[in-house]
């Protein structure tokens, strides 16, 4: 399976997160609108701190930093890399499994940017008014509403997509997961997209499919 294939076409799909019996086993459950499985994510650790790594986050010693997760489908093939870096310049980049880059994610007050590779501007950006917002809207370049990415899972009786932009937030943090496991930009325990309308920039597509992980993972 090609990395685009995975959820090439899918307008609906979202993520759960998943707690191990430690760190090194927290993940992220990965779904189709119709809640059938699409694979999951799986953390992995680079270079000569590899083996220190793995155990300082396996005994929660290791509370922050880079993270880099696999993104794997039902059949275990990795399709896609996520490098989720913190600090001041904080971003998350995304790659295919074969290291081709895809894009890259970057927080900006209350927005996400999300910017192709080799572009010289954000080609995505996920807005919202406040931190109780419970759904995001996801706007191109030219500011139209491409989608909506939400931290609950969409339900087609009301209230609708549109609505629930504008809806108080419902906590969605209510478990207390280890502390070794950030829960993504918007400190949810699952987010959702739906696709309103086709991206003709291919990059841009992808990107905009990806929102449910790159939300997951971004700090």
């Amino acid at each position: 399976m090609s990395a685009p294939a995975l959820l090439s076409g899918r307008s609906r799909w979202g993520v759960a997160f998943r707690p191990g019996q430690s760190a090194l086993g927290h993940h992220w459950d990965m779904f189709d609108g119709a809640g059938a499985p699409l694979g999951r994510t799986k953390l992995f650790y680079e270079g000569a701190g590899k083996t220190v790594g793995r155990l300082l986050r396996a005994t929660g010693l290791s509370t922050s930093g880079t993270l880099h997760a696999a993104v794997l489908d039902t059949s275990g093939n990795e399709v896609y890399r996520l490098h989720s870096y913190p600090g001041r310049d904080g971003h998350l980049a995304v790659e295919r499994a074969d290291h081709t880059p895809v894009g890259t994610a970057r927080r900006n007050e209350l927005a996400v940017e999300i910017t192709p590779d080799n572009a010289a501007a954000p080609a995505l950006t996920l807005n919202r008014a406040s931190k109780e917002d419970i759904a995001l809207t996801i706007t191109d370049l030219a500011g139209t509403r491409v989608g909506v990415l939400a931290k609950q899972r969409f339900e087609r009786a009301l209230p609708s997509v549109y609505d629930m932009v504008f809806l108080p937030a419902l906590s969605s943090n209510q478990i207390a997961f280890a502390a070794t496991m950030h829960l993504g930009y918007f400190g949810g325990h699952e987010y959702h997209v739906e696709i309103e309308q086709l991206l003709d920039d291919a990059p841009a597509a992808e990107l905009a499919t990806l929102t449910p992980l790159i939300a997951a993972y971004g700090y």
